[in-house]
């Protein structure tokens, strides 16, 4: 039982791992069309010019936007995840994982 929950974790996770980079591809081909589209119209001078810059600026904002927000709510989602496993290890909590770092960083 031990191990068929581990292997169902496991690809449970590559699953999400496929997904996130399935639809980042997406994503990130739709912002570049649409970039090169936006780019062509400057050209022509149908749209004002800065205009193709404000919509990747704005894309890459509503991005950040929504990492934070994961993050937010699920704060180990903003790391690997070395530092927990390490504590978890070793029996140790992460504040004294974090604070033998930063000692040892100011030597």
């Amino acid at each position: 039982m031990r191990w068929s929950l581990t292997f169902i974790t496991g690809m449970l996770c590559g699953v999400v791992a496929l997904l996130v980079s399935y639809f980042t591809k997406i994503l990130t081909s739709y912002k570049f069309s649409t970039f090169n589209s936006l780019i062509e119209s400057e050209k022509s001078l149908k749209i004002p010019y800065g205009s193709a810059y404000l919509f990747v600026f704005l894309c890459n904002l509503l991005f950040g936007f929504v990492a934070w927000a994961m993050v937010s709510i699920e704060p180990l989602a903003s790391g690997s995840g070395e530092c927990t496993a390490i504590a978890h290890s070793l029996y140790e909590s992460i504040d004294d994982v974090l604070t033998f770092d930063f000692k040892a960083s100011r030597k």
